[in-house]
């Protein structure tokens, strides 16, 4: 692909070497997003079924490579909302290959399973002493990929800022660009919001969804000038689509949302939010972790 192409000329040029086949990073970043992605829509899935299938089961890939604490998650049986799966969720690591799937009643007393108590649940979720963080779960990847509904991973919105910054000016628009494949779903959640506005049932599912990355000038003004920025990525919430609608924001405004971070160029910083005008309407970031958040939308 063009991205390989281009990594591998800027490792030439920074003399940077690796033993391996070629485009192995590539090959890891690619294969990370790909995962997420897929877990991502998963999770929407299982959520939607979740009256239906009201319990979820963490399985690995059952193999030789299966790392010890994964292994020690096989075959938990949590009720979907339970809080296991906002760390757990997999995948839990690069090139994990552990999945969730959905059961019911019936499957449990079919597949002689029980329901993990709460013991066992203690037994298999550790703390790694040394970082501090969950045993098994590799920096950054703690979160639940569904719940954040995120194009490309926390971790990687941190790294992207640890990048070389000629590295980085080529790496962020191709992942930008794999973020504006999802601008479909995007739309249509934006859509739904709407109906449930004019009917009066919107309710708060607490979900976050990914627009953009910030693009290199703009993360290399903010890091040169000392600036608290701990990610690349920019997220908007669904209240925050529904607060923004409630005010009279036009919907079309808020599908170009999206679009338009992609193209920023100017904005102006008032010490805790990036500020810019898109088409007439102003977006207020807040810089903050594990990503950065759209907080305002309004009028100009």
């Amino acid at each position: 692909s063009e991205f390989r192409k281009r990594f591998d000329n800027i490792v030439k040029d920074h003399g940077w070497s690796y033993k391996g086949r070629r485009g192995w990073r590539t090959q890891v970043i690619y294969q990370n997003n790909k995962n997420t992605a897929r877990a991502a829509g998963r999770w929407q899935q299982q959520e939607r079924l979740k009256d239906r299938r009201p319990f979820l089961m963490y399985l690995t890939a059952g193999d030789n490579r299966v790392r010890a604490e994964h292994h020690k998650w096989h075959k938990i049986v949590l009720p979907v909302e339970h809080e296991f799966w906002y760390s757990h969720y997999p995948p839990n690591g690069w090139n994990c290959r552990c999945k969730v799937v959905s059961i019911n009643y019936r499957d449990i007393e079919r597949m002689k399973l029980k329901i993990t108590d709460q013991d066992t649940l203690i037994d298999a979720v550790t703390v790694n002493e040394k970082t501090g963080g969950l045993a098994g779960i590799d920096l950054g990847w703690d979160y639940n990929p569904g719940k954040a509904w995120l194009g490309s991973d926390i971790s990687l919105g941190k790294s992207l800022l640890q990048m070389d910054e000629i590295l980085r000016a080529h790496a962020i628009p191709q992942f930008n660009k794999a973020i504006l494949k999802s601008e479909p779903h995007y739309k249509s959640t934006v859509s739904r919001i709407a109906a449930q506005i004019a009917l009066e049932t919107f309710k708060d599912d607490k979900k976050i969804m990914m627009l953009a990355h910030l693009n290199n000038e703009t993360i290399s003004k903010l890091v040169n000038e000392s600036r608290p920025i701990t990610s690349s990525m920019i997220t908007i919430s669904t209240l925050q689509i529904s607060e923004a609608l409630s005010s009279g924001i036009q919907i079309e405004s808020i599908f170009e949302l999206m679009n338009g971070l992609h193209k920023m160029d100017k904005f102006t910083y008032d010490g805790r939010t990036l500020n810019l005008i898109l088409n007439g309407t102003m977006i207020a970031i807040e810089l903050s972790a594990p990503f950065n958040k759209v907080i305002k939308i309004h009028k100009q």
